[in-house]
Protein backbone atom coordinates (compact mmCIF):
# COMPACT_ATOMS: atom_id res chain seq x y z
CA UNK A 1 0.00 0.00 0.00
CA UNK A 2 0.98 3.50 -0.92
CA UNK A 3 2.00 6.15 1.99
CA UNK A 4 -0.97 8.52 0.58
CA UNK A 5 -2.93 5.08 0.77
CA UNK A 6 -2.19 4.19 4.23
CA UNK A 7 -2.63 7.64 5.42
CA UNK A 8 -5.94 7.81 3.73
CA UNK A 9 -7.30 4.45 5.08
CA UNK A 10 -6.35 5.43 8.61
CA UNK A 11 -8.59 8.86 8.11
CA UNK A 12 -11.48 6.53 6.90
CA UNK A 13 -11.03 4.31 10.29
CA UNK A 14 -11.44 7.56 12.05
CA UNK A 15 -8.02 7.19 13.30
CA UNK A 16 -6.90 10.78 12.57
CA UNK A 17 -3.83 10.72 15.46
CA UNK A 18 -2.72 7.51 14.08
CA UNK A 19 -2.20 8.80 10.23
CA UNK A 20 -1.09 12.50 11.57
CA UNK A 21 1.64 10.49 13.79
CA UNK A 22 2.41 8.33 10.22
CA UNK A 23 2.80 11.27 8.84
CA UNK A 24 5.28 13.19 10.87
CA UNK A 25 7.35 9.70 10.94
CA UNK A 26 7.67 10.56 7.13
CA UNK A 27 8.84 13.66 7.88
CA UNK A 28 11.38 13.01 10.83
CA UNK A 29 14.69 11.19 9.37
CA UNK A 30 15.60 10.22 13.10
CA UNK A 31 12.60 7.97 13.26
CA UNK A 32 13.85 6.02 9.81
CA UNK A 33 16.34 4.35 11.81
CA UNK A 34 14.31 2.85 14.62
CA UNK A 35 12.96 -0.88 14.26
CA UNK A 36 9.40 -1.35 12.94
CA UNK A 37 8.23 -1.85 16.52
CA UNK A 38 9.89 0.95 17.72
CA UNK A 39 7.82 3.24 15.21
CA UNK A 40 4.70 1.31 15.60
CA UNK A 41 5.07 2.18 19.50
CA UNK A 42 5.67 6.05 18.83
CA UNK A 43 2.44 5.76 16.64
CA UNK A 44 0.58 3.42 19.55
CA UNK A 45 1.63 5.99 22.04
CA UNK A 46 -1.09 8.87 20.22
CA UNK A 47 -3.49 6.42 21.67
CA UNK A 48 -5.63 9.23 23.73
CA UNK A 49 -5.18 8.07 27.16
CA UNK A 50 -5.19 3.88 26.65
CA UNK A 51 -1.85 2.38 27.59
CA UNK A 52 -0.41 -0.01 25.00
CA UNK A 53 2.38 -3.20 24.77
CA UNK A 54 3.57 -4.07 22.01
CA UNK A 55 4.97 -7.84 22.08
CA UNK A 56 6.71 -10.41 19.50
CA UNK A 57 4.86 -13.41 20.60
CA UNK A 58 7.95 -15.48 21.16
CA UNK A 59 8.94 -12.66 23.62
CA UNK A 60 5.58 -12.84 25.69
CA UNK A 61 6.13 -16.66 25.23
CA UNK A 62 9.26 -16.59 26.88
CA UNK A 63 8.26 -13.81 29.31
CA UNK A 64 5.62 -15.94 30.66
CA UNK A 65 7.65 -19.40 30.85
CA UNK A 66 10.31 -17.22 32.66
CA UNK A 67 7.63 -15.57 35.11
CA UNK A 68 6.16 -19.12 35.77
CA UNK A 69 9.94 -20.18 36.47
CA UNK A 70 10.96 -17.51 38.45
CA UNK A 71 7.67 -16.56 40.43
CA UNK A 72 6.77 -13.35 38.96
CA UNK A 73 4.04 -14.78 37.08
CA UNK A 74 1.64 -12.87 39.16
CA UNK A 75 2.87 -10.30 38.45
CA UNK A 76 3.36 -10.20 35.36
CA UNK A 77 -0.42 -11.04 34.13
CA UNK A 78 -1.59 -7.85 36.58
CA UNK A 79 0.70 -5.84 34.45
CA UNK A 80 -0.75 -7.25 31.24
CA UNK A 81 -4.36 -6.99 32.54
CA UNK A 82 -3.90 -2.89 33.19
CA UNK A 83 -3.18 -3.02 29.40
CA UNK A 84 -5.78 -1.30 27.50
CA UNK A 85 -4.25 -2.66 24.24
CA UNK A 86 -1.98 -5.40 23.59
CA UNK A 87 -0.37 -5.25 20.20
CA UNK A 88 0.40 -9.53 19.27
CA UNK A 89 3.17 -9.87 16.50
CA UNK A 90 3.72 -13.37 15.54
CA UNK A 91 7.22 -11.51 13.76
CA UNK A 92 6.74 -13.40 10.46
CA UNK A 93 7.13 -16.84 11.45
CA UNK A 94 4.66 -19.60 13.49
CA UNK A 95 6.27 -19.57 17.06
CA UNK A 96 6.26 -23.64 16.75
CA UNK A 97 8.55 -23.41 13.82
CA UNK A 98 11.33 -21.17 16.36
CA UNK A 99 11.38 -23.88 18.93
CA UNK A 100 10.22 -23.03 22.72
CA UNK A 101 13.56 -20.81 22.99
CA UNK A 102 12.91 -17.57 23.22
CA UNK A 103 15.61 -15.15 21.87
CA UNK A 104 15.13 -11.64 23.36
CA UNK A 105 16.31 -8.59 21.07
Amino acid sequence: MLTHETIETLHRMRLKGMAEAYHGQLQDPEVAGLRFDERFGLIVDIRQGLTARYYCMTRLIGDLTTAKADGSFPQLMAGLARTDVLVLDDCGQPVASRGLACHHR
